[in-house]
């Protein structure tokens, strides 16, 4: 028999929304099968469906809160301007002016460990852009490299940007209730008993196939295909491509 496996999909880059409608809608199909997916899926659901509930339920608070769409525009001109620093970086790194060269990669090997800010939570984006900046602004020979490839304003930006959006973030939560974790906070677990359930199902088929669990796959692969195509282009490129890209300017 055919080896079933999932098609491949970056759920961490989905909206909250998209996210609790693709995880919701594979739990409603694999509730209509419980009696064919055996005891681990079935308990890889449960899990599943108690993180999604927790988290549906903080997104919809979340969501009723006016500073909601200001959160998301602050996150965005984050990720602009982390987008416009790679960008320049890497197409410095191959400069002709061995000045400029020697700067962008300079900042290249400090800008590595930072890479995937945008694929974080919102909580960590924030802590680990923090984080950065601190260690930038902190080291002349940094800062000295991006003046010398003309960072220096975006990298302010950024600052700028994140701030405004740490400072929003904290008033919503304020808003919300102290007491609650944020969406951010949860979207972690919700993925991770996702990618565990979707796992069960793969070697439930390979193991212990029948017509009710192969065509669950199949509805769930319909699911992340549909979700997937929800994805902007740009970001469903692999890191290789992101360099690859970027160094072209």
């Amino acid at each position: 028999m055919e080896n079933l496996k999932f098609s491949t999909l970056y759920v961490y880059k989905l909206s909250n929304e998209n996210l609790r409608g693709l995880i919701g809608r594979s739990c409603d199909e694999a509730e209509l099968a419980t009696t064919a997916i055996g005891d681990l899926s079935n308990a890889a659901l449960v899990r599943l469906r108690t993180n999604l509930t927790l988290f549906s339920a903080q997104v919809n608070r979340e969501q009723k809160s006016v500073l909601t769409e200001t959160i998301n525009s602050y996150r965005t001109e984050c990720n602009n301007c982390f987008s416009e620093i790679k960008r320049v970086d890497k197409f410095e790194c191959k400069s002709r002016d061995n000045t400029k060269k020697a700067a962008a990669l300079m900042l290249d090997t400090f800008l590595k460990p930072y890479n995937n800010l945008s694929k974080q939570t919102l909580l960590d984006q924030q802590e680990s852009t923090k984080d950065m900046l601190e260690k930038f602004n902190a080291n002349t020979t940094l800062t000295d490299a991006a003046h010398a490839i003309g960072l220096t304003t975006i990298f302010d930006e950024l600052k700028t940007a994140n701030t405004n959006l740490e400072n929003t973030y904290n008033l919503r939560n304020n808003e919300i209730g102290t007491r609650t974790e944020s969406s951010s906070q949860l979207r972690p677990a919700v993925i991770d008993s996702y990618q565990k359930f979707c796992a069960s199902i793969e070697l439930a088929v390979e193991f212990l196939p029948n017509t009710d669990i192969i065509n669950l796959m199949k509805n769930m692969e319909e699911l992340r295909i549909k979700y997937h195509a929800l994805i902007p282009q740009e970001e469903t490129i692999t890191e290789e491509e992101i360099e690859e890209v970027d160094t072209e300017g």
